[in-house]
């Protein structure tokens, strides 16, 4: 049985997905469990932890991630 790694995303990425700029990127990690690997200064949040976040700040809750394509 193979257990599915989560997908981690850094602030680029969520600057690109949700095109926010670079403050509102790292005050929306800031509010999300940290992941960091030792010998490493970029920080991780889970995408997961992330769309919890949206729905519990959302009134409705329906919103959804769309890969826009542009280059990473």
């Amino acid at each position: 049985m193979t257990v599915q790694l989560p997908e981690l995303l850094d602030a680029a990425a969520i600057r690109r997905e949700m095109k926010v700029s670079r403050a509102a990127a790292d005050a929306i990690i800031r509010q999300l469990p940290i992941i960091q690997f030792a010998d490493l200064r970029k920080t991780y949040v889970k995408r997961d932890d992330l769309a919890r976040l949206l729905d519990e700040r959302t009134s409705e809750g329906c919103w959804k991630f769309v890969k826009t394509g542009v280059p990473g």
